[in-house]
């Protein structure tokens, strides 16, 4: 059951079809007085988004532009669980709710994912004669059913997940918690950096060498605690003073 498979010439045009050659357009410069241009895409494929009977009877049908997945995989992802704990996450889109994960498509080098974040409309032809070679020239695989019905949620979370701010959603307690744990991984740096610190006086007074390189790593660590600690300490230093 791998995403894509290949598409069956007597199909109908179809919700999940993949589509190749097919020029894409955008408005651009909306603002200007005369409403804007059209903007051609680079994207070279795109993905029926539409349903499918409207894909069928309808002139005009909505697809999501495709691109090249960035593939490039962390260096400590070097184990039969971390690639697939990697894999999966592309497949549900962790972190990336705008890209529907397709993996490889038919012929083509890399991987793939549909944006639901560059929808765009097409006209198809209507007429069942100019639309079967229209089909055996620009499709080249069609989603599975399993990942058809995940494009419905996916598509919907795109839009209706709004998200949260990332400071005031916690609650009191878990934001407590959450600056307590924060405040003492800084004070751990912040040791460190300071015995780093002291090795390095005591090397320069013995006209020893000290490889700084350490030091400013660890200042680089202490500075970049302090950032990520920063709004949530803000957050709670609001909250106990709206307390009071």
């Amino acid at each position: 059951m791998p995403i894509i498979e290949p598409p069956s010439d007597s199909q109908q045009l179809l919700q999940g079809d993949v589509l190749q050659g097919v020029r894409l357009y955008a408005t651009g410069r909306s603002w200007a007085d005369d409403g804007g241009t059209s903007r051609q895409s680079s994207h070279k494929f795109c993905l029926v988004l539409s349903r499918p009977c409207v894909a069928q009877h309808k002139k005009t049908v909505i697809v999501a532009a495709i691109e090249k997945y960035d593939d490039k995989v962390p260096k400590d992802v070097d184990s039969f669980t971390k690639v697939c704990a990697f894999l999966t996450a592309m497949r549900d889109g962790v972190g990336s709710p705008d890209r529907f994960y397709l993996g490889q498509l038919p012929g083509k080098q890399g991987r793939f994912c549909a944006r639901l974040d560059a929808l765009h409309c097409i006209e198809v032809p209507s007429e069942q004669q100019e639309l079967s070679p229209f089909l055996r020239k620009r499709r080249i695989g069609t989603l599975n059913i399993d990942f058809v019905r995940d494009l419905h949620l996916r598509v919907f979370a795109a839009f209706a997940s709004l998200g949260f701010n990332e400071e005031s959603w916690l609650p009191d307690d878990d934001l407590n918690w959450l600056v307590k744990i924060a405040e003492q991984e800084v004070k751990e740096a912040e040791l460190e950096l300071q015995k780093a610190r002291a090795e390095k006086a005591g090397r320069d007074a013995e006209g020893k060498q000290y490889a700084e390189g350490k030091i400013r790593q660890l200042e680089a660590r202490v500075a970049s605690l302090q950032n990520q600690i920063q709004p949530y300490a803000n957050e709670k230093s609001l909250r106990e003073q709206d307390h009071r």
